[in-house]
């Protein structure tokens, strides 16, 4: 099986490499389409090009991520051991009253990232153009857009899920419980998984919105 795997390197704005229908299956996940911005669209028309059979991509969720604008500290949430030695964990963990005592809300920023979808703008461009290194802009897609612009390109039978949009409705003490338990952890994400597809809740993952779908044979 190794042998049949090759590992290519290059950019996923420029896939003019790979002749139409070139994969049976093709993925694309952990949301690098939302980084392609403005482009964002385009890619998703060049990944559908080069799939036969089945696509299925992620990328970063709107509606998932605006409550992390009213949260500072929900990445908490999902830390099932505080003694973990990662060192992003220790922060989360070191940081939280911080966080939470010196957050303020204020809904221009909520309001514009809910209107156009961007996170960042004007100042990382500057940023860039004087030879720094800003995070890139960043794309956020809503349901109905990114299921839209499968069936644009000619996909069929596109499902969506919101990855996390059961986990996050649970208290951090019970998610550590069900995850500690083989069984439970077994069947919560098997429950998972179906309400996470609803798509009165699938707009609402952790991060990212998941679209599948299938192309004519």
């Amino acid at each position: 099986m190794l042998g049949r795997i090759a590992f290519v390197r290059g950019a996923l704005e420029d896939l003019s490499a790979y002749p139409d229908r070139a994969f049976d299956l093709v993925l694309s996940l952990d949301a690098p389409i939302s980084y392609t911005y403005p482009n964002q669209e385009r890619v998703i028309g060049e990944l559908v090009r080069i799939a036969r059979k089945r696509i299925l991509i992620s990328v970063s969720s709107r509606l998932g991520y605006l409550p992390y604008l009213a949260n500072p500290v929900q990445k908490n949430q999902f830390i099932l051991d505080e003694a973990s030695e990662d060192p992003f964990v220790q922060w989360l963990v070191s940081e939280r009253e911080n966080q939470i005592r010196n957050f303020r809300f204020s809904k221009a920023g909520p309001e514009k990232l809910l209107r156009n979808g961007l996170m960042g703008g004007a100042e990382e461009i500057a940023e860039y153009e004087a030879g720094g290194a800003p995070w890139c802009i960043v794309y956020i897609f809503l349901p109905d857009e990114l299921e839209g612009l499968h069936r644009k390109y000619g996909v069929r039978d596109v499902k969506l899920a919101g990855p996390g949009a059961c986990a996050r409705t649970i208290p951090r003490e019970i998610l550590v419980q069900i995850m500690g338990d083989p069984q439970q952890r077994a069947e919560f994400l098997d429950f998972c998984y179906t309400f996470d597809c609803n798509p009165y809740v699938c707009g609402m993952g952790k991060d990212n919105l998941l679209a599948r779908g299938e192309l004519q044979g």
